[in-house]
């Protein structure tokens, strides 16, 4: 998801074309867009989380 720019473009555009399909198809915007929010927020959660525990695992340790 944060890789480039261009894939989170493409991930965010892809995933309001399909909340749009969705709010014409049921006619609930309000809903819709909640879930949707909810499932981008909870992707980047566990990216993030993820990228810093690497981060902690991975990281360069000083000698002294």
């Amino acid at each position: 998801m944060k890789s480039s720019a261009l894939t989170a473009t493409i991930g965010v555009a892809d995933l309001t074309g399909n909340a749009y399909q969705m709010i014409m198809a049921t006619g609930r915007p309000i809903e819709i867009v909640l879930v949707i929010g909810g499932i981008y927020a909870l992707l980047d959660a566990v990216l993030l989380t993820g990228q810093s525990w690497a981060e902690r695992r991975w990281a360069f340790r000083t000698v002294r």
